[in-house]
């Protein structure tokens, strides 16, 4: 049994606390957050205490492993506090505002010797994965191009704290950082970024991000706050096939092969859905596993580290509009 604090109370701290409750080997014991009356509401929720603070969560005794689930600038603070008092962790993403800060998260836990979970919930996509096993598999032959969207009307937290881009980094470093760590996985390391903002404000921001990766394969990233609801797509061109998806579709992946004599059959794949847990309830389940000595999970520290590293080079690609070299 792995017992487990919550540090946030907003919609992340919700999901993961609500999810981790229902999980065998899990228990919620306390909830803490600047927020006193949403933490106490969210630890009536779970059956659990209250703590006055985040710090004071991070010095119980009776913890194993914590969920930081803040805004992304506090990352950093309680990531490290939970390391050196031996607590395993789960960040939600992005790793961190500042490559500073993620570098001083990964060390932080590496010289304790605790583990490190990234919320990347991408990975976990039962459409997103197969994917990536199709082209892993050469079923795409080679990947020239790559197009990712991912739109959704402007969030609101804390303070209004998204709308801070200081803070939050905007949709490129909060919301298309999902899609970007997608591609690291698939296609691998980037060698160039370019990146554009159609607005100053992050209530109505577009980004536009275009990635030149190591492998030879082109990815272009779209995210907007500046839409009514929530959708993705992703298209995957190769030499022997096209495949498509598209969250506002009923149909499954669906794999355009590539036939000598000109025709292009559309080929359905089935989505290998998961038997009781979605996306969120599989990627909370696998960080509880490996605390429990069972694999690492798909999404490590150096792996968000990388994602951050790419979507703090989209910022700065927007800013000085100008392709920036990893």
């Amino acid at each position: 049994m792995i017992r487990i604090g919550i540090i946030g109370a907003g919609t992340m701290a919700n999901y993961h606390a609500r999810i981790l409750s229902q999980e065998p080997d899990a228990q919620i014991v306390a909830v803490a957050s600047t927020s006193p009356e949403r933490a106490r509401a969210l630890a009536e929720s779970v059956g659990a205490q209250v703590e006055e603070s985040p710090r004071g969560l991070l010095q119980r005794d009776d913890l194993e492993a914590v969920v930081v689930a803040t805004p992304t600038p506090y990352h950093r603070e309680y990531v490290e506090l939970a390391a050196s008092a031996g607590l395993h962790v789960f960040c939600e993403k992005p790793l961190a505002r500042t490559l500073e800060d993620g570098e001083a998260m990964v060390d932080a836990v590496t010289k304790a010797g605790v583990k490190l979970g990234v919320g990347h919930v991408v990975r976990w996509f039962p459409e997103y994965y197969q994917a990536r096993e199709l082209v892993q598999q050469g079923a795409l032959g080679t990947v020239g191009t790559v197009r990712t969207i991912r739109v959704n009307a402007f969030p609101r937290g804390t303070r209004n704290w998204y709308a801070d881009y200081g803070l939050s980094g905007g949709v490129i470093l909060d919301m298309s950082i999902h899609d970007i760590d997608w591609l690291l996985w698939t296609f691998g390391p980037v060698r160039r970024v370019y990146a554009q903002l159609t607005s100053d404000s992050p209530e109505r921001m577009v980004g536009m991000v275009s990635l030149r990766h190591e492998s030879g394969a082109i990815s272009y990233v779209e995210g907007s706050w500046a839409h009514m609801g929530f959708a993705t797509s992703l298209e995957v061109a190769g030499s022997e096939a096209l495949l498509t998806t598209d969250s506002a579709s009923t149909r499954p992946l669906e794999l355009q092969l590539k036939r000598p004599e000109g025709e292009r059959p559309a080929v359905e794949v089935p989505v290998r859905m998961p038997a009781r847990r979605g996306p969120y309830e599989e990627q909370d389940h696998a960080w509880v596993r490996w605390l429990l000595g069972g694999p690492e999970p798909r999404c490590s520290g150096q792996d968000a580290l990388a994602s951050l590293r790419v979507g703090l080079a989209a910022l700065e690609s927007a800013q000085r509009d100008v392709p920036v070299t990893l």
